[in-house]
């Protein structure tokens, strides 16, 4: 098993969008990042940069039909992530968006700005059942060295958002 070592988050914030991520949303999130804390390994000092505002990818076929419905109207628009706290990480807003292009990230820009930056995380907006109690998410994962994404499903169990079955990498 792997391990986080010496890392802090860096949230990246689009300025411009008006609209945020609800609460139920960030916990979703916050659900997949304390996964991440037991999972990825970082070198020493170095950050996870989670950009600041969520992306859209196409869920695959086996996901129930409420919750495709939710996470396919939700993601039609982007919404800004202001704060994930409850993690163990430390977290810090920062903007990344200028260092994205149409195949990936510009890595040797991205380190210039933030030279402790070893991966950037990306997620969709979650898409939630009729009874709020299960969700899925995308979660994409970038280095220098490649990218991958993966679909998390989490249920609601005493109040925090657990991942139940993790789909990919897509």
């Amino acid at each position: 098993m792997r391990t986080l070592i010496g890392a802090f988050v860096v949230f990246a914030a689009a300025p411009l969008l008006a609209q945020t991520a609800t609460t139920a949303e960030v916990d979703a999130f916050r659900g997949v990042l304390k996964t991440q804390e037991r999972t990825v390994r970082l070198r020493p000092n170095k950050v996870i940069l989670v950009a600041g505002t969520t992306s859209a990818f196409t869920l695959p076929k086996p996901v129930a039909n409420d919750i495709r419905d939710d996470y396919t109207s939700k993601n039609e628009k982007a919404v800004a992530l202001k704060e994930i706290s409850g993690t163990k990480l430390p977290v810090r807003i920062a903007d990344v968006s200028a260092f994205r292009g149409a195949s990936g990230y510009d890595w040797a820009k991205l380190v210039q700005k933030y030279p402790d930056a070893d991966m950037v995380v990306e997620f969709s907006r979650p898409g939630f059942d009729r009874t709020q109690s299960t969700a899925v998410v995308r979660a994409t994962f970038s280095r220098a060295r490649g990218t991958t994404t993966y679909l998390y499903q989490l249920r609601l169990r005493d109040g925090a958002w657990a991942v139940e079955q993790l789909n990919g990498p897509y």
